[in-house]
């Protein structure tokens, strides 16, 4: 299950609000899912974070500003929350393939939308991986058609939420899993 939380002010600003916030979250659906009470949470030698003392269990943050999402899975999950807000050429020049940048161009609304997609599809699945910051992004190609995500990665589903409240989110599920319908499912918190 996805948990995710918002502010519509300042509350999500700092990085140690937002880990604390993580962390809340994260307990919450420890004990809601899986009757856990009490979590301990360390990271691979790549940073991947996962749970010390129930590695059945996978786990993945993300966090922008204003927001955080996580999501818990028995199988290797990422997810990926960013903010829509204009995007910089320069960024997509060297995330998005030559198709991607195509077909964004080709858009004529949405732009930045569609940006912010692409980029959380290409994060939640360098979290998935736990491959961190150095993975060649551009090797990750999608093609996305209205509710449909297709990638050049056979073992991997991808599936995109996008907020009223301006984020999207997405989330990448390893070894060719089909995602069910209760992955889906989202609880969300707003801070006023």
């Amino acid at each position: 299950m996805i948990y995710f939380c918002c502010s519509r002010g300042k509350d999500l600003l700092s990085y140690p609000r937002q880990s604390a916030v993580a962390r809340r979250l994260i307990g919450y659906g420890l004990f809601h899912e899986y009757g856990i009470i009490e979590e301990r949470i360390v990271k691979s030698p790549l940073g991947k974070p996962m749970l010390k003392d129930a590695e059945q269990i996978r786990i993945s943050i993300s966090h922008c500003q204003g927001a955080v999402a996580v999501i818990l899975a028995d199988h290797e999950v990422g997810i990926d929350v960013e903010r829509i807000r204009p995007y910089e050429k320069e960024a997509a020049r060297r995330i998005l393939t030559e198709e991607e940048k195509n077909d964004l161009e080709r858009k004529e609304k949405n732009q930045d939308v569609h940006f912010f997609h692409y980029l959380t599809l290409k994060e939640s699945y360098v979290k998935a991986l736990g491959a961190g910051l150095t993975y060649p992004m551009k090797s990750i190609r999608f093609q996305i058609e209205e509710d449909n995500i297709r990638s050049n990665k056979p073992w991997a589903d991808f599936h995109s939420i996008l907020y009223c409240e301006g984020f999207i989110i997405s989330v990448c599920h390893l070894h060719g899993r089909e995602a069910q319908s209760e992955e889906m499912k989202t609880r969300t918190f707003i801070i006023p």
